[in-house]
């Protein structure tokens, strides 16, 4: 696929702040009506060069993202499990966890893509939601929830609330993995080319001291922060990762990105929770 030019990534920055402006001083009955799936219509219809819709993957690159995302929440999975994803995208995942789990479980904003799902095995179902919580109810029967790359999308008060409800879903000893950008390496929608700020459709980015308090204030008994470096993977207390983010939220921002950014450095910030009720 050809780079953009910029005027092109301009061009839908611009559409982005206009439409999150929109929502982020939407009231949450507004969002409720359907706010978000007619702002990324607009979005879509305003940028036909978007990513989102012109992003070509070849078999290998859909392997490899599959095989990523695996990665975070294997260790959870038995044939017994009931797995709902948030913001489930193409579906790919999803439709690789049909396979090894009892029942699944993705919650979209989309009843289009929902429909596109009918070819889908008997295990798998799509849950219509509006964007502000989740759409699905039924208290005490998951054991699995993955959110990935979702929250940012949300306006603030959006995104605690389906952490509340992913809480309220899951069975007692369930557990939530949760990844979103790290601040601290953002803007990480279109606003990067622009702003130091993510002002797009990114309504707010997050550090880990922050969503740790979020899952702690709906209830979750425990919640680590994963770091992952070549094949060793770690669980670390929130109170480590908070004094760490506290330390760099002083430097200056371009030093500050460019050091987080680094390997090593980035697998200690990059948000990744892993919260069990």
């Amino acid at each position: 696929m050809s780079r953009r030019t910029t005027r092109e990534l301009f061009d839908q920055y611009q559409v982005e702040v206009e439409l999150a402006d929109r929502l982020r001083a939407s009231t949450k009955e507004e969002r409720r009506l359907g706010m978000y799936s007619h702002a990324y219509n607009e979005l879509y219809s305003r940028v036909p060069n978007h990513p989102g819709l012109t992003r070509q993957r070849s078999d290998t690159e859909l392997q490899a993202r599959i095989a990523e995302q695996l990665r975070s929440i294997h260790r959870y999975i038995t044939p017994s499990v009931t797995f709902l994803e948030v913001g489930a995208g193409d579906c790919q995942l999803a439709l690789e966890m049909a396979k090894r789990v009892r029942r699944v479980i993705v919650i979209e904003v989309s009843e289009e893509k929902a429909l596109k799902r009918l070819l889908a095995p008997s295990n798998f179902e799509s849950v219509i939601s509006d964007g502000v919580g989740i759409g699905y109810s039924e208290a005490n029967s998951v054991d699995v929830a993955f959110s990935n790359q979702v929250i940012e999308h949300l306006h603030p008060d959006d995104a605690f609330e389906q952490i509340k409800e992913l809480h309220n879903v899951l069975k007692p000893g369930g557990v939530l993995v949760l990844r979103t950008p790290h601040r601290f390496m953002g803007p990480s929608d279109v606003s990067r080319h622009f702003s130091n700020v993510p002002k797009g459709m990114h309504l707010k980015e997050y550090t880990n001291a922050e969503l740790f308090m979020h899952l702690r204030d709906v209830g979750f008994r425990s919640v680590r922060k994963v770091v992952s470096i070549r094949s060793i993977r770690s669980e670390w207390r929130p109170e480590t990762i908070a004094v760490l983010e506290s330390c760099a939220s002083i430097i200056p921002f371009s030093v500050r990105r460019a050091i987080v950014s680094l390997p090593l450095i980035k697998q200690l910030f990059r948000i990744e929770i892993v919260a069990k009720k």
